[in-house]
């Protein structure tokens, strides 16, 4: 089973992203903010990491930086409804998808599906 964490300060965002999800048999925990989900990452790991970047606190750029620390192995989509300026080349240069709000569920569904690809494959 694929474990997923959604980070969104939005509680709208973060329970539609997690019904989502869930409908595709994936475990999904949710963190209200950045340092909520360092925390989370430290106690468990996670296959799949959805991640905004405008958050108070912490923001996404920051959360990643510490999460990959973590969780290196994590794939990691960044869904915003904002630019994300100076950390859209570090997204480009690692991989990153990312995914604009309102995100469309097939969107979100595709990446769980790349990764479940990959995970078979054992790559």
């Amino acid at each position: 089973m694929i474990k997923a964490l959604v980070v969104d300060d939005e509680k709208l965002i973060r329970e539609c992203l997690a019904r989502t999800l869930r409908t595709e048999d994936v475990e999904v925990k949710t963190a209200a903010s950045g340092e909520i989900a360092v925390e989370l990452a430290k106690a468990e790991s996670f296959d799949i990491v959805f991640l905004d970047m405008v958050m108070p606190g912490i923001d996404g750029g920051k959360t990643y930086a510490a999460l990959k620390k973590i969780q290196n192995n994590a794939r990691y989509v960044i869904v915003s409804g904002s630019p994300i300026g100076s950390f859209l080349e570090t997204a480009k240069k690692d991989g990153i998808p990312i995914i604009r709000k309102p995100f469309d569920t097939d969107e979100i569904m595709a990446e769980v599906e790349r990764l479940r690809q990959v995970k078979t494959a054992g790559i």
